[in-house]
């Protein structure tokens, strides 16, 4: 292995702010006499993941000898990613012979930070909901309990039995005797000489002899 790049971290460690984002910045300088194209590798060491890296800018450049490039690497663990402390290199690599033309940096040590648990969702349609469904309540207890009974018509007429229709031999001038409880109701049949106005109509009891009038005896 050939060390052909000199590799500086601009500090040793690095705090994540609130954000929950940091930087890091590395002076990559070409060490050998002549040009050379290097890539760059980012290594996340200990606990920490090759996610939470990004490199800004390039990943391969260009180097005449002895020139120097500055490198900024972005660190951003996710929201609730464990408190602690995980460490971060940067390699730069020949890319005409990345097997035995490479440097490995020296180790940053980022430390992470107690980061608060997410905010509750609001719940405020649940007690929308609770309110509304009371008001419907106490507004039916108070319709039941403020309504008046509906008043009686005093000027409905009581019920009186209805008047039976008159016999159909009860003809102007007649009158008509109604047999007491347990007498024949006996069948109207055609008039006869007796349905005359003034005439009187008896129905005689079940059981009583009815004698026929004669044609000797005179109407009374």
């Amino acid at each position: 292995m050939t060390r052909i790049f000199d590799i500086t971290p601009a500090s040793d460690i690095l705090n994540i702010d609130s954000s929950g984002q940091g930087k890091l910045l590395f002076t990559v300088t070409n060490t050998t006499g002549r040009p050379q194209r290097a890539s760059f590798r980012l290594r996340a060491l200990d606990s920490g993941q090759s996610s939470w890296l990004k490199l800004n800018g390039d990943m391969e450049r260009d180097f005449t000898a002895g020139f120097t490039h500055q490198v900024e690497v972005a660190v951003a663990p996710p929201s609730g990613a464990p408190p602690g402390r995980f460490r971060v290199r940067l390699d730069a690599l020949s890319v005409a012979n990345p097997d035995d033309d490479f440097t490995e940096g020296p180790a940053v040590g980022v430390v992470v930070p107690a980061t608060a648990p997410p905010p509750k969702k609001s719940m405020w349609w649940m007690w929308l909901l609770i309110g509304i469904v009371v008001l419907i309540v106490l507004g039916v207890i108070l319709y039941l309990t403020t309504r008046k009974p509906p008043e009686s018509d005093s000027t409905t007429k009581p019920n009186t039995p209805p008047t039976a229709p008159a016999p159909e031999s009860a003809r102007p001038g007649s009158v008509v005797v109604r047999p007491p409880r347990g007498a024949e109701i006996v069948p109207n049949r055609a008039p006869t000489e007796l349905s005359r106005p003034g005439s009187v109509v008896v129905q005689p009891p079940r059981g009583a002899v009815v004698v026929p009038k004669t044609a000797s005896e005179p109407v009374r």
